[in-house]
């Protein structure tokens, strides 16, 4: 998904509501993983998250960390001590230069802006 203002993609995921949730899930390209995808070593994120062999697509990583949570979560486990974007962010954040996809510093406003606005998009997607 390119970049796009916050009302472009709230439109966006309005014109999806009206689909049925694995419809919508399959557009986005988020997927079930038995797999934490946060214990996915570098060749496997790049497998399921490339854009290429080199890079990560970090919008469709982060919508599929979402869901996953949410999977957790509608089953009664805590992935992480809830709270709230902020504590979401960090339950995420270690795992990307832990699998050497970006620096430690690197542009981590930008990282929490792409998971900010796939919150947003997300919750905008009403039928999941």
């Amino acid at each position: 998904m390119k970049t796009r203002s916050i009302d472009d993609l709230r439109q966006y995921a309005l014109s999806l509501a009206s689909l049925d949730q694995a419809e919508i899930l399959k557009k986005l390209g988020i997927k079930h993983y038995d797999k934490n995808i946060l214990k996915m070593a570098k060749p496997e994120l790049l497998k399921n998250f490339g854009k290429s062999a080199k890079t990560l697509n970090k919008s469709l990583f982060i919508k599929n960390v979402i869901w996953q949570t949410f999977e957790k979560l509608q089953a009664g486990e805590t992935p992480f001590d809830i709270g709230n974007l902020r504590s979401f962010w960090y339950y995420i954040k270690d795992t990307m230069p832990a699998a050497h996809l970006i620096k430690r510093h690197s542009a981590p406003n930008a990282f929490f802006a792409i998971m900010n606005s796939n919150f947003i998009f997300l919750a905008n997607c009403s039928t999941l």
